[in-house]
């Protein structure tokens, strides 16, 4: 999918962080505007990918982060452990203010780490809109996960987790969880890279959570 993932690099103008702007086109004209509608509180902690591009979680999709779009058809997701994908297309026009409303179905066949034998690990990671992958998996952003009231629980075993933003370079790390213990990531993501942000696969099905968050 090489000629997709061009596509919507090229496509997709978010503003981001701090207020820093990734232009592409010379006038703001000719770019649309897609504000999020979330049908309940669940959404606002969503994942949010454009044209496969990772770009935030949706509470945050507003002011200086707001999602700018060029002219044509692009395709959004929403994800959120627990929750089946939600997938919706739409067209802009140059110009345009178009709202997009948001609404998850809970994953009735999902199945949780059981609590006696769940490790905790604690993220403590700048910036915390970060988006959190355990094993390849989005599982949600860093503030969902700061400190252990708030940890990820997984099962034991070993997991990759990767940490990432745009405008960001990555971290990445492997860990091995045994019963019950306690384990915390501190890092600051530092600024620049020109990673490609993590896309969602076409084949990325509504499985089985890998994480809990408490």
């Amino acid at each position: 999918n090489r000629t997709r993932t061009l596509f919507a690099c090229l496509s997709l103008i978010v503003i981001v962080a701090c207020g820093a702007t990734m232009a592409w086109a010379g006038s703001s004209d000719v770019l649309a505007e897609v504000r999020l509608k979330p049908s309940s509180k669940i959404e606002k902690a969503a994942g949010i990918w454009v044209d496969g591009q990772y770009l935030g979680y949706l509470k945050e999709m507003k002011g200086s982060k707001k999602i700018l779009l060029l002219p044509g058809r692009h395709q959004l997701t929403a994800r959120l452990t627990g929750y089946l994908d939600f997938e919706t297309e739409f067209d802009v026009a140059a110009g345009q203010t178009r709202e997009v409303r948001v609404a998850m179905r809970e994953n009735l066949t999902a199945t949780y780490p059981d609590p006696k034998d769940m490790a905790r690990v604690k993220l403590k990671v700048e910036p915390s809109r970060a988006a959190v992958f355990v094993n390849d998996r989005y599982v949600g952003h860093v503030d969902q996960f700061r400190g252990f009231r708030k940890s990820l629980g997984l099962k034991p075993g070993n997991y990759k987790i990767h940490i990432t933003l745009p405008g960001y370079q990555p971290f990445d790390t492997e860990i091995t969880l045994l019963k019950q213990q306690k384990y915390a990531i501190e890092t600051t993501l530092q600024k620049g890279g020109t990673e490609r942000q993590p896309l969602l696969s076409e084949r990325n099905e509504p499985s089985e959570p890998v994480a809990e968050a408490r």
